[in-house]
């Protein structure tokens, strides 16, 4: 799951460093694309985040309870 999440951080930087380069260059239009594209990404990766974290706790719950 590191891996996921250094995944989509990497793509998370590389989407600030393209919004960046569109500000200087592109078409203003682009670079709300960007802005867009890179909230998408960030709510997908919160989302495994959260999924993760329910998942070890329901995980050490069960097996608590069973004991």
């Amino acid at each position: 799951m590191r891996l996921l999440k250094a995944a989509f951080m990497l793509i998370i930087v590389v989407d600030i460093f393209i919004i960046l380069l569109a500000l200087t260059i592109l078409n203003p239009l682009l670079v709300l694309l960007f802005i867009v594209v890179s909230g998408v990404l960030k709510g997908i990766h919160n989302q495994l985040s959260v999924k993760q974290k329910l998942y070890k706790f329901y995980k050490i719950r069960s097996s608590k309870v069973r004991i």
